[in-house]
């Protein structure tokens, strides 16, 4: 009877096996967890850096003022449009492109107020948006690309 029993409490506990088939699971876990900070730190990267150029292009507009409307008696200060605009070209073309993780960038003021003489500082809003291509898109569906929109806004503020 001691003997059996011995031998039963020997085959319950030996649990060399056990290991070996949880390893790889465990590995497939730890690459997908890996995979997942790596998509997570792309994207957020990708949204600051297009945040970064909206607020580019928004001061740059918001600091295009006319000259001559600002000098003159009682005169407001007034950005010029179509000094933004080439401003915002430019931005674009230096900024964007698929080496950078943006695709698609694609740039466009969503509010261009001139301000007036009184109290009102003139405003310029940015919209920008862009696809970013994911790493490791292809192993999950819905992975391959995200499209991205910030908005920026600047204000000229005029002291006196």
């Amino acid at each position: 009877m001691r003997g059996s029993l011995t031998g039963l409490r020997r085959r319950l506990t030996r649990q060399g096996g056990n290991t070996l088939v949880l390893f790889p699971a465990a590995i497939l876990i730890v690459f997908g967890l890996g995979a997942i900070a790596v998509e997570s730190a792309n994207l957020f990267l990708a949204t600051r850096r297009l945040a970064d150029i909206a607020s580019t292009v928004a001061n740059d507009g918001a600091n295009t003022i006319l000259a001559s409307g600002f000098y003159e008696e009682g005169g407001a200060a007034t950005p010029d449009r179509g000094a933004a605009e080439d401003r915002l070209a430019a931005t674009v073309a230096a900024q964007g492109g698929a080496e950078v993780g943006l695709a698609d960038l694609d740039c466009g003021f969503t509010e261009f107020s001139p301000g007036d003489a009184a109290a009102v500082d003139p405003q310029v809003t940015v919209a920008c948006s862009a696809r970013i291509d994911a790493i490791f898109g292809g192993v999950w569906a819905g992975g391959r690309e995200r499209v991205v929109t910030v908005s920026e806004s600047a204000r000229s503020v005029s002291s006196g």
